[in-house]
C-alpha cells in the first residue's frame, strides 16, 4: 500500500484517512462470461473491496493515456510499454483506496475482461498492445493472482451478439457493418447469412419450418466466421489459446479458471475456490446474497445482469442452438484434451 500525494504537497502518512493499495487478485476475462457477477458478489465480502471503477483496463487501454505521444503503428518492444505504465503507476494505484484502520484485513481487487481478448476492433488499440498485456501484468504485479471465467461459447455467442447491438447503438452509429444485425431477432440471420456459420436445408421438423440449420464451419473457421465482418470483434474466442497466453506469462498457479454455469447452479463453490486462490478463508455466501426471480442465490436481484439475461431471452428458432454447438464441437474437445483438469459444468 502506498500513500498518494493530494495537490502540490505530500501529506503525513499519519494525517491521511486511505492508503491506495494495488490489487491482490484480478479477474482477466472472459467478456460476457460472467466478469460482473464475480464482482458484484466479492464486493460483498468483508475483507475485499473493489477498484473504484467497475472496469480498469489500465494495461490495455491505459497505454494510451500514459504516453503523451500516442501509439503510432503495432508496437514491438514491450519495455517501452512498461516504461511509460511505470510512469503513471500511481494513476493506477489510485483506483484502489483502502481505510487506513482497514490496512492488513482487506484486499482490493479488480475486474478487466478486456484484459483476456488478444486483439480489439477499436482502431485505437489495433496495434496490438492487447497482447503484451499478460507480460506488462507479470512485470509490474508479479504475485497478483488472476481468475479467468469461462462461458458456455453457443451461450456466450449470442450474449456478445446483442451486447454488440447495445454499444453501436449507444455509440449512434449503424450496428449492421459491425455487429451482424441490427436488432436482436437479426441473430439467426447473422448466424446463416451474416457468418456464413450455417446454412439451411430441407428438411425442418414437421408442422414447423421446411428449413434445417446445418453446419457449414466448423473449428477455426466456425471461429474466424463469428468475427461477422473484417475487422469486427470476435464474437468467441478459442479459450485454448487464451489460457496459453496468460501461462506462458504467469506460472500455473497463479491463473483460476471457473466458469459462468457455476453461479447457475450455485455460487458458493466457485466464490470460495476463489477465496482460497486470494489467501482467503471460506465465506458462507448464502448469508450475503439474495434470491433471484427464478430462485437462483444472486449478489442482487436487480442488478445482475444474468438474473435479467435469463428472464429476457427469447427461445431461438428450432434447430439453431443444436446446428451453432455442432459447429464449435471441436473447439470443445480441444479444449477438453488440453486442459483435462478444467470440468465445464
Amino acid at each position: 500500500c502506498i500513500t498518494l500525494p493530494s495537490g502540490g504537497s505530500t501529506p503525513s502518512p499519519a494525517t491521511v484517512p486511505a492508503v491506495s493499495c494495488l490489487p491482490s487478485l484480478v479477474c482477466v476475462g472472459m467478456a460476457k462470461a460472467g466478469t460482473d457477477e464475480l464482482r458484484g458478489w466479492l464486493s460483498l465480502h468483508p475483507n475485499l473491496s473493489s477498484s473504484t471503477d467497475r472496469e480498469v483496463q489500465y494495461f490495455n487501454h491505459g497505454i494510451f493515456r500514459a504516453m503523451p505521444g500516442g501509439v503510432v503503428g503495432p508496437v514491438h518492444h514491450r519495455s517501452l510499454l512498461e516504461a511509460a505504465l511505470r510512469t503513471s503507476w500511481s494513476e493506477y494505484a489510485a483506483r484502489f483506496p483502502v481505510p487506513r484502520e482497514h490496512i492488513g484485513r482487506v484486499l482490493t481487487f479488480e475486474k478487466s475482461p478486456g484484459y483476456a481478448r488478444p486483439q480489439h476492433n477499436l482502431s485505437r488499440v489495433a496495434n496490438g498492445i492487447e497482447r503484451h498485456v499478460p507480460f506488462l501484468m507479470r512485470r509490474l504485479m508479479p504475485s497478483v493472482r488472476l481468475v479467468l471465467l469461462l462461458r458456455d461459447p453457443v451461450a456466450l455467442v449470442r450474449s456478445r451478439f446483442v451486447h454488440c447491438l447495445r454499444q453501436a447503438g449507444r455509440q449512434r452509429r449503424p450496428p449492421l457493418p459491425s455487429c451482424g444485425g441490427a436488432v436482436e431477432r437479426d441473430y439467426e440471420s447473422m448466424l446463416t447469412a451474416g457468418a456464413g456459420l450455417l446454412r439451411l436445408e430441407p428438411g425442418g421438423a414437421a408442422g414447423g419450418s421446411p428449413l434445417r440449420p446445418v453446419a457449414v464451419a466448423r473449428d477455426a473457421e466456425a471461429l474466424y466466421a463469428l468475427r461477422m465482418a473484417p475487422g469486427s470483434i470476435p464474437l468467441v474466442l478459442d479459450y485454448s489459446a487464451v489460457i496459453s497466453a496468460w501461462l506462458a506469462a504467469f506460472p500455473p498457479d497463479a491463473l483460476l479458471v471457473g466458469f459462468t454455469e457455476e453461479f447457475a447452479s450455485g455460487p458458493s463453490s466457485l466464490l470460495n475456490r476463489v477465496l482460497a486462490h486470494a489467501g482467503l478463508q471460506r465465506h458462507d455466501w448464502r448469508a450475503s446474497g439474495y434470491p433471484g426471480p427464478d430462485g437462483s442465490l444472486t449478489f442482487h436481484p436487480r442488478k445482475s445482469k444474468s438474473v435479467r439475461e435469463r428472464a429476457s431471452r427469447r427461445p431461438l428458432l428450432p434447430g439453431f442452438e443444436a446446428a451453432t454447438r455442432d459447429a464449435l464441437t471441436p473447439v470443445l474437445i480441444r479444449f477438453r484434451t488440453q486442459h483435462p483438469c478444467l470440468r465445464p459444468p
